[in-house]
């Protein structure tokens, strides 16, 4: 949760707002960091005109409910956030509005994705491109300076079925994230020669920031400063020489995240299945807290059977949320 721990910025109006189907933004303890991330600079003059403040998503988002709310006005988006009594501002940032440029148009970063363009410190937008499918959805990509966040979209008269426990899902966009694109990430190694399908470098990543986000809400409240993973650091590639094998690391302050497509024979002790399939071969990430913490999480996808499902779990308090990171 992106978390606004500062007083309310003075002179904001107190407007009374919507409360999102989830509340999943991850912690920044004042709003200079989120500022930085996502390249945005105060408008403390208020220059961003009025009507496109209240046009944006998340400003109609946050009328729609009784609680009070307030926000950061930068000179190409705002910050909003609900506040207590007092005004002060200690809830997490819900919804951040980021203007696209060269365009009279506004987009509203929420939930998941939030998450990755702060924690990944993607910079400012560049760009929103829709591409239209087949299936009557959609492709949706947002372009930052250091990256991109592809998302596919579910058309608004589909009768929405997909849970938020549905790790990839971003209830702001009806969709799935299927791909996150993070400047100095590994360059893709290509199809594997055993004929199994293997995700992209930008694929596997909206399944490691994935991980990292629903870790990181284990501690509700807290900020990137002392949240249970911290920001995003480096990828770096363990690959070793066989050609039908992957293995990934995304360093994180407090944590590494692996991700590993290998035979399951060579798992190793203690993962299941027990005993190991020869010749069967699984998608494995998992969240390994630097430390003695006495928590980790995982996900597992078996490629055979074709189908199988993708399991994720937090160890040591199992059931916490127990659902596939979704499809691609």
């Amino acid at each position: 949760m992106l978390v606004a721990c500062a007083a309310t910025p003075s002179g904001e109006e107190e407007d009374t707002p919507a409360p999102t189907a989830e509340n999943d933004l991850v912690g920044i303890a004042d709003l200079e960091p989120l500022q930085t991330s996502l390249g945005l600079t105060w408008d403390a003059q208020r220059t961003r005109p009025e009507a496109r403040v209240k046009a944006g998503p998340c400003y109609a988002r946050m009328e729609q409910t009784g609680r009070p709310w307030n926000m950061r006005r930068y000179t190409t988006g705002a910050a909003f956030f609900f506040t207590n009594v007092a005004g002060d501002a200690k809830n997490p940032v819900e919804c951040v509005d980021l203007d696209v440029p060269a365009s009279d148009r506004t987009i509203g970063l929420a939930g998941l994705s939030l998450d990755i363009a702060g924690r990944s410190g993607l910079g400012k937008l560049v760009a929103d491109d829709n591409t239209a499918d087949p299936t009557g959805g959609g492709v949706r990509t947002f372009t930052f300076a250091r990256g991109a966040i592809e998302i596919a979209t579910v058309p608004a008269d589909f009768p929405l079925t997909i849970a938020d426990n549905v790790a990839a899902y971003d209830v702001s966009f009806r969709g799935m994230i299927r791909s996150v694109t993070i400047a100095g990430m590994p360059t893709d190694r290509g199809p594997l020669t055993s004929g199994y399908a293997a995700p992209t470098v930008p694929q596997l990543a909206s399944r490691a920031t994935m991980l990292a986000h629903r870790y990181a809400k284990t501690s509700p409240g807290a900020s990137l400063d002392n949240d249970p993973v911290g920001r995003l650091l480096g990828i770096e590639d363990r690959t070793g020489a066989d050609p039908d094998e992957r293995h990934y690391v995304f360093h994180y302050e407090r944590v590494d995240v692996n991700y590993m497509l290998y035979r399951t024979a060579l798992m190793g002790a203690g993962l299941p299945p027990e005993p190991p399939i020869p010749d069967d071969r699984s998608e494995w990430i998992a969240l390994l807290p630097h430390g003695d913490s006495p928590y980790s999480a995982s996900c597992r996808h078996d490629l055979e059977p074709a189908a199988s499902p993708i399991v994720c779990a937090v160890h040591s308090d199992l059931g916490r949320w127990e659902k596939g990171w979704g499809t691609d």
